[in-house]
Order: C-alpha cells, then structure tokens, then sequence
C-alpha cells in the first residue's frame, strides 16, 4: 500500500459531477478511490469525503417552488414520476443545486395538489368520445391519442392504456363484451341455420361481414365456438367421409404433395366438398397416406411397394428406364400412389438397372451428327410426343427423313408402348405396300 498523502482536490471535479447527477456517497466513495489509487495515493474514508464536500462543495438547498411549473407540465402530458425525477434533477444541478430523491418529488407533488385522484376522469365526457371514436371505426390506440388530446386541452390529466381498457370493460364496449352482445342478440337466427344445417364456417363468415360493415372488429374462431358450446351446440362439425372425399384426397395427396392446410383449402373451395382438418388427417392415416416412415418396417414396406409398382410398370412400358432421380420419385408417387423417399428410390433403381444409369452419367451421351438420305422411303423417324399426357392422350407419329412427309400419326391413350409402335407401322406397311425398314430413333 502507498502511504504517499491524498490530495482529494484532484477529485473535486469528479466528485462535483457525481453529487449533481445524483449518486450515493458510498458510490462517490467508490469512484473517487479507483482514481486515488490509480494515482498511487492512499484511499479516503467516508467521513474524509464528507468533511471535504462540507467545506468545499456545499451545493445549494434545492428551489423547488422553480421546477414546480416543469412538473406541473410533465404531469399533464402523462409523463411517468420516474422521467419527471430525471427532468428535474437535470434542472437543479444546472442550477449547481442538490438533486432530489423519488420519495421528496412524490411528498411535493402531494403537497402542490397536482396528484392525479384529486382530479379525477370525468366519466359521461370521457365515454361521450369513446362512443364517438368507436362509431368511427377507431382502434384503442386512436381513441386514447384523441381523448388525452381533448383533456390537455381542458387542462386536465391524461389517462392510460389500461385504464382506457378498464373503463371500456365496465361500460360494455370492449371487444369480447360487444361480440357476447352480437352472439346474444342472433342466438335464434344461428339456431335456426343450424338446424337446416348449415357449416359453422359459413354462419361465422356471413356474421363478419356485417359486423365489419359496422365497424366493429370481427369474431373469432374460438370465440364464436366457445359461445356455440354454452349454448349447447356441437361446434365441430362431423363430416360424413364418403368414397367422393377420399378419392379426392387421394388424387391431390399423391399428385400434387401439398401440405394439409394447403390440402384442405382446394378440397374445400375447388371441389366444393365437405372437410376438416380432423376428417383429413384421419383419412390420410386410414388410407395409408402418410408422409413420414417412423419405423424401419414402415420404411421397408414402402421401398418394398415402390419396387412392386416399378416391376409392374415395365411390363407395360420401358419409358421408366429413361427417368431420372426426381421424375422418378414424381412417377412412383402419382401413377403408383406410393410415398417413397427420393433417394432410397434410386438406391434400388440404380442396383437393379445400373446398365441405364450408366448411359445417364455425364459423358456417355452420343450426339447425333449430320446425316444423308438416299431417296424417299429409305429412312422413317419415329418418336412419341407425352406432353399431353396430363390432359389423357398422347401422340405418336412417323416422318420420312428424306421427303419430309408425315407417314402416319396416332393419337391414343399412350404413345410408349412397343406393341402399339408395332401395330402401327404394320399396318401402315400393309395399306401402302411399302417394302421398306423402319428404324425406330
């Protein structure tokens, strides 16, 4: 420890600026000694720092008959009593004057009447402009910027939030009070719609829009359920699922992939079908229709279905053999109506035809170069167009390479398979007597 002597004048700024912004001695105490001590001097006792600001720094006695105009304004413009200590305190050390505690501002302000219960809220004219902004179309928040800028005006307090809130409960204007009052007054005509059974849905939809046309703010879903119930109505209405609904659900489930909201909305407004989210997934988890594997038996037997319908689908037709990893997954998924994942898909594809996966890899495609053509019949082009297949047909034709003249064309409901590609040139061999080969590119 240094025993050099203290000079504490050196602190005399520091310790003025702190007495001005209000602090403790203890805390004074505390800095002053972490700049002592940082100058390698011996630290003070509190008594040491008292004697000093009792000789050399005895601030003025707080005027606070000077600052009563400034609380008398903040008060008014609903300013809390914490940032009016810190407006006035600013206002007395500018004035080299001691600052005030929370408890002294409160006792004065007590003493000089300006206490907010000693003028209180005039009811009928605060519920007069709370009718009016309401009739308006107003929010809450509205409503309070203008009643306090009427009480400013009259030169009385503002009020807040929560007792804006307060008072709109006790008169009956809140929101859940007006939407009880709404419900209350058109219990028969909901009774009556739900007895020709009419959805929930549409009788909350049709009381929204004219209750919006009123202004007032809509009913919500749980709500309009909670006061269904205590009336004794079954909220929740059951769906009958029908072949219809789950045909439906099928085709969109596996065709398209969308989640269920997105699901429920098209069965709902594009089918015009009776559904809910309920109904939806216990229809998916009786059928089958489920999106995620959570055991391994589960993952096994949807590989173990996709590979059936793979097998199945090649004795039909070799176009799978040309698919790549996603249409792949988009093949099995809509003509097969099995949830396989991608990549375990093509696992398996890739083992049981690794010859045509080979051709797909990059580097092992031949590009057709220029070629020549000796006369007419000498070379036919045959290709399949499944564009259309979407729309429930395909088309197929035959072109002479040389002369440009379309042999014959087919329209049907699938242009991949052999046999078809055969019957056709067959028969168009026959009709025209044409001895020529065919070469299907």
């Amino acid at each position: 420890m240094s025993n050099k002597r203290t000079d504490i004048s050196s602190c005399r700024e520091l310790i003025q600026d702190l007495i001005r912004d209000g602090y403790r001695q203890e805390d004074i105490l505390s800095r002053v000694n972490t700049q002592v001590v940082a100058q390698d001097q011996r630290a003070i006792s509190l008594r040491t720092l008292q004697l000093f600001i009792k000789e050399n720094l005895s601030l003025d006695k707080p005027d606070l008959d000077g600052v009563r105009e400034l609380v008398q304004t903040l008060i008014h413009e609903g300013i809390r009593q914490s940032d009016i200590l810190g407006s006035v305190n600013e206002q007395l050390s500018a004035n080299n004057q001691r600052t005030i505690s929370l408890s002294t501002l409160k006792r004065n302000i007590r003493d000089w009447g300006f206490n907010q219960n000693t003028n209180r809220t005039d009811t009928n004219s605060l519920r007069e402009l709370v009718q009016t902004g309401l009739a308006d179309g107003d929010t809450t928040r509205q409503i309070l910027e203008h009643v306090n800028t009427q009480r400013i005006a009259r030169n009385e307090f503002t009020i807040t939030m929560r007792t804006l809130q307060r008072r709109l409960k006790d008169w009956g204007l809140d929101r859940k009070s007006q939407h009880a009052r709404i419900l209350q007054e058109s219990n028969e005509d909901i009774s009556e719609l739900l007895a020709q059974e009419v959805p929930v849905a549409t009788i909350r939809r049709s009381m929204n829009e004219a209750i919006e046309e009123q202004g007032l703010p809509p009913i919500s879903e749980r709500t309009f359920y909670s006061q269904l119930k205590s009336w004794g109505f079954q909220p929740r209405e059951r769906v009958r699922i029908t072949d219809e609904l789950v045909d439906c659900v099928r085709h969109r489930f596996f065709f398209y992939g969308i989640s269920d909201p997105s699901l429920l909305r098209d069965i709902q407004q594009c089918d015009n079908l009776p559904c809910t989210a309920y109904a939806l997934r216990k229809i998916r988890y009786q059928n089958g229709m489920k999106r995620r594997c959570r055991t391994e038996e589960e993952r096994l037997s949807v590989l173990q279905r996709g590979l059936e319908f793979m097998e199945s689908d090649l004795q039909r037709s070799s176009a799978i053999l040309n698919y790549g990893r996603e249409t792949l997954s988009h093949y099995v998924r809509q003509e097969g109506q099995v949830l396989v994942p991608r990549n375990p898909l093509y696992n398996i594809y890739r083992v049981l035809y690794p010859d045509v996966v080979q051709r797909r890899s990059p580097g092992n495609f031949t590009f057709r170069g220029n070629f020549r053509v000796s006369g007419p019949n000498f070379f036919w082009c045959l290709d399949g167009y499944e564009k259309l297949s979407r729309f429930g047909f395909e088309v197929y034709a035959c072109i002479d390479a040389y002369s440009r003249c379309v042999i014959w064309l087919y329209c049907g409901r699938s242009a991949t398979t052999a046999l078809s590609t055969l019957k056709q040139y067959l028969r168009t061999v026959k009709n025209t007597w044409h001895a020529t080969a065919a070469y299907e590119v």
